[in-house]
């Protein structure tokens, strides 16, 4: 669930889109392990039109330095995140967000859960036109990364702190307020699809080149994945979108129950299937008094699946 870059200017990922949006405000992130070899700077995760005359850039990079986090915004600010910021191979989501101010766009760069940097800018964060999402370099081809990448994404409005802490613990940029969604690639297996396709009209990642995938290798972003029939201390937050794997069904289930240690249900959702085992079920927003004492603590939950055969 990572895609692995070798610091070739030949070798990256790109989707075209064209953003055409009444707020001038955005974020770009992504988690990123860097090893710390290549470039002086080494761009993951950037939006932009292609090109050398391309315009609209806003990019994310780690440094030679190590541990270094910096965001360039084209004709604005480059923001510089300090020492520490990115550890060496360490999976870390790394932020860049315009949002607004009254003195004007306030920008800023987040490292994991933490704000590293931010500053007042006249530029906005986004504008309408070519916006193609980048990972592996900038728009125009320079600064190649070296490292692996995973669950990139791009919301055209400013994320709220809190959401930006959620999804450093490991919730999904899916189980996000939809508002404002443009690009979302988990880059789940070999796939390479924007799940917010339907949103924003973007469409999927096109590798050039060659950017090889690794399955071993990933953060841990979804809310909580299981496999029929076993238990999890994990806790599931109300809007989490929760996978399942349903390796061990001739036919697979419809629906799933949650059931507390008493065996009692405590909610039934619907079990929709992604893609071969892979099923998805979603907690509600706001659940039920009885189901949010059960989901928002530690302890086991036990799934009983509805409909399908062993």
């Amino acid at each position: 669930m990572s895609r692995v870059f070798t610091s070739s200017s030949l070798n990256f990922l790109e989707a075209t889109g064209n953003i055409a949006v009444s707020t001038p405000y955005m974020t770009l992130a992504a988690f990123v392990k860097d090893d710390n070899t290549g470039g002086y700077q080494r761009t993951f995760a950037s939006l932009g039109s292609a090109g050398s005359g391309g315009s609209y850039r806003r990019w994310i990079n780690t440094r030679q330095t190590a541990g270094v986090a910096e965001a360039n915004v084209e004709g604005g600010p480059s923001l510089y995140g300090g020492s520490n910021a990115v550890p060496n191979n360490t999976w870390t989501l790394v932020v860049l967000r315009a949002i607004a101010s009254v003195d004007g766009t306030l920008w800023s760069l987040w490292a994991g859960n933490t704000k590293k940097t931010e500053t007042l800018s006249g530029v906005n964060g986004i504008v309408s036109g070519s916006s193609n999402v980048v990972i592996g370099q900038t728009p125009s081809g320079s600064n190649t990364f070296k490292g692996k990448v995973a669950h990139t994404f791009v919301f055209t409005r400013g994320l709220t702190d809190a959401e930006i802490n959620s999804i450093a613990s490991g919730s999904s940029p899916s189980s996000l307020d939809p508002t404002g969604r443009y690009a979302y690639y988990p880059m789940d297996g070999a796939s390479l699809v924007n799940e917010w396709e339907a949103d924003s009209g973007v469409g999927n990642l096109i590798v050039n080149g060659t950017v090889a995938n690794d399955d071993a290798d990933n953060p841990t972003v979804d809310a909580v994945v299981l496999d029929p029939a076993v238990t999890t201390t994990d806790t599931i937050a109300p809007g989490a979108i929760v996978t399942v794997t349903c390796s061990n069904f001739t036919t697979y289930p419809t629906s799933v129950s949650l059931l507390d240690s008493s065996d009692v249900e405590r909610l039934s959702l619907t079990l929709t299937q992604v893609a071969g085992d892979e099923h998805t079920f979603t907690i509600p927003a706001a659940p039920s008094a009885d189901a949010s004492v059960q989901l928002m603590k530690d302890g086991p939950i036990t799934l009983k699946f509805i409909g399908g055969e062993g």
